[in-house]
């Protein structure tokens, strides 16, 4: 017997890791970290960074007033100006090197789960907090809100709410504290809406555990969304927008409901086996069948019993793992809540959205664990799986990370095993990057097929107009400007549907009905300021020049020069101005599809 327990006590957690210091577990962090992500540190942008950085002209510029403004990051429902100062920062010192997006985004992780062990270590012993974090650290539904630039605001605000947290958690408040926590959580709500969540578990853990302070802790709270809510709505300007696009907000509120049991489901199956990690999933539940409905309900019922069980248990012992089971699952709860497209998102279901919930789940787990080991016969048996696990996700992490190495690598793999509308369009458009106009006609038509709306349309028409088929691009453009599916913000299309189609007119010789789009375009821009209006004026000169309306012409050189001041818009104008020849084919040619 006396061997049998030293056996056990050799095989204790301090034997792999050592003793648990401070400083011994961020070394362990770090390394374990850099091994699982170091791959995907020499990745480039993929998916959404093109729009969101690298074409993005307003981070190009740090300028911090302007982000509090409407901009690309805070407008059709959603709030952001701190994720996009953190993009600004970051770009104007590095410009577009992906490596140092990449190391800061790890290393924000990496602090992120070093303060997840911390808030562990809290109501679990340290070996068990150190398993739980790194689980945090190197789960493969992780990877999204790693690997994926524009998924930062994952990391970022969820650093300032768990340090929110942590601080609500001392034995001793002061008001110094109660400063600090406002600005947190404050910037937390500033980066991305989940800020609200640990709002919610930071006055709920003052509650269950230090409840002299909770007075406090609810004004902090309140006063801090009050102030959210003025550079929102005031400042900001920005309410609650409606995503028409999106196939689970197309669905009305009951028919969401009946998805909450395959989203649930989605969410512990990936958790418990990561197999299918894929970007923008936008299936729905439109008809009730064993495996997208029943299975899912029943296994959602039978999780629900399970913890109102165990939740009962807890009560009746009245000591502090009650407590600490309350917490966890209410953390759990509020997660998977926000994302149960009550209120519809832009996505069914995502990876990154597991950032938060999963610390709840992490939670739960050491809540089952720690009762298991009280009998130190199981420690050998939870130490091997333990390792396992970890193991075994290091690997599929490391192997997802290949998968995002750019979006071209992204979207070839992932439309294997799910397509939508949203990931063929992108895919054609990096296939049309890469030159590939065959496959991408191919993707672009699935998208089509899937759903027509204007971006999908227009992007089809330009591919016919680049593979020569001026026919069927122009069959797309009408389509595309017939389309009422999108909407961009105050205009009735996007500029580049007048742009693409006019210049395919003027090549076509149809002078005339290129003056109606181009019309049309200008007077949907109200001749505002926008990076392409400069390639309207200039198609709007060459028509003026070829009905001879030269005075116009010359007008409209000058406004193309003053949205675009290069040589070309410049010798347009001194060409104009002197009833010289213009070459149209060339003019035509510097405007992009």
């Amino acid at each position: 017997m006396q061997d049998d327990k030293h056996k056990e006590e050799e095989f204790s957690y301090k034997n792999y890791f050592g003793h648990l210091t401070k400083s011994n577990v961020i070394t362990w962090i770090v390394v374990i970290g850099f091994i699982v992500y170091g791959n995907m540190l020499f990745n480039g942008f993929a998916g959404d960074d093109t729009a969101y950085i690298l074409q993005n002209a307003e981070i190009h510029i740090l300028n911090i007033p302007y982000f509090f403004g409407q901009t690309l990051f805070n407008n059709t429902g959603q709030y952001r100006a701190l994720i996009e100062l953190y993009y600004a920062i970051i770009y104007s010192v590095f410009s577009n090197t992906a490596f140092i997006y990449h190391t800061v985004q790890l290393i924000l992780h990496l602090s992120n789960c070093f303060f997840v062990y911390y808030l562990f270590k809290k109501f679990f012993k340290p070996s068990l907090a150190f398993i739980l974090a790194l689980v945090f650290l190197v789960h493969p539904m992780q990877v999204e809100s790693v690997s994926y630039i524009s998924a930062a605001d994952s990391v970022v605000t969820f650093i300032f709410g768990i340090l929110a947290v942590l601080i609500l958690g001392k034995k001793t408040l002061r008001i110094r504290d109660y400063f600090i926590v406002t600005l947190l959580f404050l910037a937390s709500l500033l980066t991305k809406e989940i800020g609200l969540l640990f709002i919610i578990v930071g006055v709920l853990y003052v509650y269950l555990f230090n409840k002299k302070y909770i007075r406090q802790s609810v004004l902090v709270s309140v006063g801090t969304i009050i102030v959210y809510c003025i550079f929102r709505f005031w400042i900001g300007g920005v309410f609650f927008g409606g995503r028409t696009l999106i196939p689970i907000a197309q669905l009305s509120f009951t028919q969401r409901l009946l998805n909450i049991p395959a989203i649930f489901f989605f969410y512990i199956k990936t958790f418990i086996f990561p197999r299918y990690l894929l970007v923008n999933q936008q299936w729905t539940v439109t008809s009730l069948n064993f495996s997208n409905f029943y299975l899912p309900l029943v296994i959602l019922l039978v999780v629900t019993v399970f913890l109102s069980f165990y939740l009962i248990k807890t009560i009746k012992k009245h000591n502090k793992d009650s407590n600490t089971f309350i917490f966890f699952l209410s953390w759990s709860v509020i997660g998977f809540g926000l994302y149960a497209q009550i209120y519809p998102l832009d996505m069914t279901v995502a990876d990154r959205w597991m950032y938060f919930p999963i610390v709840g789940l992490l939670g739960l787990i050491g809540c089952f664990v720690k009762s298991l080991i009280e009998n130190k016969k199981n420690i050998m048996q939870v130490t091997v799986v333990s390792i396992i696990i970890i193991c075994l996700f290091s690997i599929r992490t490391i192997i997802r990370n290949t998968n995002w190495l750019n979006s071209l690598t992204l979207y070839a793999h992932d439309t294997k095993y799910d397509t939508n509308f949203f990931i063929e369009n992108d895919y054609a458009q990096e296939l049309v990057t890469s030159g590939d106009y065959k496959d991408a006609l191919t993707h672009e038509k699935k998208s089509v097929n899937f759903f027509p709306y204007e971006i999908n349309l227009l992007n089809l028409a330009d591919i016919y107009a680049l593979v020569g088929n001026n026919n069927e691009a122009g069959i797309y453009f009408k389509e595309a400007l017939n389309s009422s599916a999108y909407i961009q913000w105050n205009y009735k299309h996007i500029i580049n549907t007048y742009i693409d189609y006019a210049k395919l007119l003027l090549v076509e010789g149809n002078t005339n009905q290129a003056s109606l789009i181009i019309n049309d375009g200008l007077r949907d821009y109200n001749y505002k300021d926008s990076p392409y209006i400069g390639y309207l004026w200039i198609l709007r000169a060459i028509v003026d020049y070829k009905q001879h309306n030269f005075e116009d012409g010359l007008q409209s050189a000058q406004h193309a020069y003053n949205f675009l001041p290069n040589q070309a818009t410049s010798v347009l104008y001194s060409q104009l101005s002197n009833h010289r020849y213009v070459n149209v084919q060339a003019y035509l040619s510097i405007i992009p599809l």
